[in-house]
């Protein structure tokens, strides 16, 4: 609810809010304000007694009430504090393959990064589209890696341009297989069929024996 106390017109008009407890555990507040806000911190908040309910408010004899407490919004200084990471993240300009680099994890990072990576004695491929081991890889990667580019993005940019107004890169599918369509990251359904039970005069969905089980183990790994 909200009632306006407009006044003269060099007077500023005046907001009355009501902030009911819609669980009623607790006293409803009233909010004096300049704006529509509740948040607005330069409001007077009032606490009203704990037997006031809001439909007292239609009530003119309800107006006047005894036992409220007001108080303002008080500024504070709030401090943010973050660890000191060792991580590095470059963009290098004389690798056209490499979007970025990521240096300074620590070794216990690495391997739960990898731990689920099929590797080959050169390069770690992560898995990150496989099942629900590719879901643990990237929830790593996103705590690790994620806020350090986004802050080496923001104040250095990438050599990629990656605004709305640049322009569409015509990517070809490897292998000639269509994104979406690749039976390992995306396990095609089991097929059904709708068949009619002459007994129970009804249809029934049937499927491949075994068949649910197989595309359960498929999205798994």
């Amino acid at each position: 609810a909200m009632w306006i106390k407009s006044g003269s017109k060099d007077d500023q008009k005046l907001y009355l809010l009501i902030k009911p407890c819609t669980n009623r555990i607790g006293p409803d507040t009233a909010i004096i304000s300049t704006s529509i806000s509740h948040a607005d911190s330069s409001c007077v908040l009032a606490t009203l007694p704990r037997n006031w309910q809001p439909c007292d408010a239609l009530n003119p004899k309800n107006h006047t009430l005894t036992d409220v407490s007001t108080m303002n919004w008080v500024p504070l200084d709030v401090k943010c504090y973050f660890s000191v990471s060792n991580v590095e993240v470059a963009s290098p300009e004389k690798s056209p393959d490499v979007l970025v680099t990521v240096k300074g994890l620590r070794k216990a990072d690495v391997v739960m990064l990898c731990r689920n990576d099929g590797s080959s004695k050169n390069t770690v491929q992560l898995n990150v589209t496989q099942g629900q081991k590719a879901q643990q890889t990237v929830r790593v990667f996103n705590s690790l890696c994620v806020a350090p580019i986004l802050k080496y993005a923001a104040g250095n940019g990438l050599k990629y341009d990656l605004s709305p107004e640049s322009p569409w890169v015509d990517i070809s599918p490897p292998a000639g297989v269509i994104f979406g369509c690749c039976d390992t990251t995306i396990p095609p359904r089991p097929t059904e069929s709708w068949v009619f039970d002459q007994e129970r005069g009804t249809w029934e969905r049937q499927s491949e024996p075994g068949a649910s089980r197989r595309y359960y183990l498929a999205l798994r790994d």
